[in-house]
């Protein structure tokens, strides 16, 4: 039994091992027993950065957390400016503590977590680490 790997280049199957994107056949001849064909296109597995909203919630620090849960909370003598910075931290956790995942990659993650460094809550260091730090399996979905 021999195992061959054909990769399409240049509109014609050539024998070799293929590239990221590119489209091969891996065929393996069983003698009397025919051959077996599997076919796909080479791709790179791509890490799912899905986690917990608990786990969401443990990268950070207390005192991260604390300054966060202080800074959500509504002052009516406060400046409109304020208020509205209350709200959204609110929104926030409320879209956190409300969600099945976490996706670290989508969108909606990062501009939350890019408004604590605006507001002060967090540094661009911590908020880097916190959407980046190895999804560990206890984290995850």
């Amino acid at each position: 039994m021999t195992t061959t790997t054909f990769t399409y280049r240049n509109e014609e199957w050539v024998e070799a091992e293929p590239q990221e994107g590119e489209r091969y056949k891996i065929v393996t001849d069983k003698g009397d027993k025919g051959q077996r064909i599997i076919e796909g296109v080479k791709s790179t597995p791509v890490e799912d950065k899905r986690i917990t909203p608990k786990s969401f919630l443990n990268r950070f620090t207390t005192a991260e957390y604390v300054a966060i849960d202080l800074a959500s909370i509504d002052n009516p003598q406060g400046t409109q400016q304020s208020r509205e910075q209350a709200a959204m931290l609110r929104l926030f956790l409320a879209k956190v503590n409300s969600a099945r995942f976490i996706d670290l990659d989508d969108d909606e993650a990062i501009d939350g977590i890019n408004s604590l460094v605006q507001f002060e809550l967090l540094t661009s260091v911590r908020a880097f680490e916190i959407l980046n730090d190895e999804v560990k399996e206890k984290e995850g979905i």
